[in-house]
């Protein structure tokens, strides 16, 4: 069996990225998203707001896609680490994120 990611899929108006700086509208997001991990109970550290930063990019479709650029940043930030923020993000309702599974016989 093959698993098949789909994007991560935000539940805000998609960000506009200039020659790798955000714009105003995913700095708005970052906001509100940072407003809603603190309102759960989530520290917010360096390497989550790097998450964010890679996330509202937008450019990334799979956690293995958002670890290659985000350790790219900061290598102290491990799969686990963006697994978990997924997972945080979820949890609030920011991002939607679908498993899809495709049976292959050889």
């Amino acid at each position: 069996m093959e698993r098949t990611h789909l994007p991560l899929k935000l539940h805000l108006p998609a960000s506009v990225t200039i020659g790798g700086c955000m714009s105003k509208e995913a700095i708005e997001q970052k906001e509100v998203i940072v407003g809603k991990l603190k309102d759960s109970g989530c520290r917010i550290t360096k390497q989550r707001l790097i998450l964010l930063d890679v996330i509202l990019e937008g450019e990334c479709g799979s956690c293995k896609e958002i670890y290659y650029r985000a350790s790219k940043i900061d290598r102290s930030i491990g799969t686990a680490t963006v697994y978990r923020m997924i997972n945080t993000l979820e949890e609030i309702g920011a991002i939607d994120r679908k498993n899809m599974y495709r049976v292959q016989v050889s």
